[in-house]
C-alpha cells in the first residue's frame, strides 16, 4: 500500500512538473508562426507564407529584391521535391529570451526538406529574422 501511495505521489509530482513547464514555456508564438508558414507552403501559397511569417519584420522592406528572389527560388525549388505530405516538429531552441530557432521537416514525395526558422522578440512581439530550407538534413543536428 505504501508503494502505491508513493508511486501515485511521484506520478502526481511529475504531472504537475510537466504542466508547470508548459505554463512557464517562453512562448508558443514562434512555433505557431512556423506551422502557419508550412501550412501555406503545403497549400502552394509561397508568397503568402513568406509575407505572413515576416509580418512585423524589417526584412522585406530592408532587402526587397532579395526577399522577392527568395520567394521565387522557393517556389521553383519546391517543385523539384514533389507534393508536400505533411511535416514533423524537430526542435525549438531558445537563445536567451529574445531569439529562438525552430526546426521542422517538411515531408515531400521525393524526400524531406528541413526548414529552419529564427525568430526575434525585441519587446512583446515575435517576428521572423531568417527562414531557410535544405534537403541535406543538416539542420536536425545540434
Amino acid at each position: 500500500m505504501v508503494f502505491k501511495k508513493r508511486t501515485c505521489m511521484v506520478m502526481a509530482f511529475l504531472m504537475l512538473a510537466s504542466l508547470s513547464h508548459a505554463v512557464d514555456k517562453k512562448s508558443d508564438v514562434p512555433v505557431q508562426k512556423a506551422v502557419a508558414f508550412l501550412d501555406l507552403i503545403s497549400a502552394g501559397k509561397v508568397d503568402t507564407a513568406f509575407d505572413s511569417v515576416f509580418k512585423g519584420s524589417s526584412v522585406p522592406a530592408d532587402k526587397p529584391q532579395e526577399y522577392d528572389a527568395v520567394k521565387k527560388q522557393t517556389s521553383m525549388g519546391l517543385s523539384v521535391y514533389g507534393k508536400p505530405l505533411g511535416y514533423d516538429f524537430v526542435s525549438e531552441t531558445y537563445y536567451g529570451t529574445s531569439v529562438v530557432r525552430v526546426i521542422y521537416d517538411l515531408k515531400m514525395a521525393k524526400g524531406p526538406l528541413t526548414w529552419i526558422f529564427y525568430f526575434y522578440r525585441p519587446s512583446s512581439k515575435w517576428f521572423a529574422l531568417n527562414v531557410s530550407f535544405n534537403d541535406q538534413l543538416t539542420g536536425i543536428s545540434n
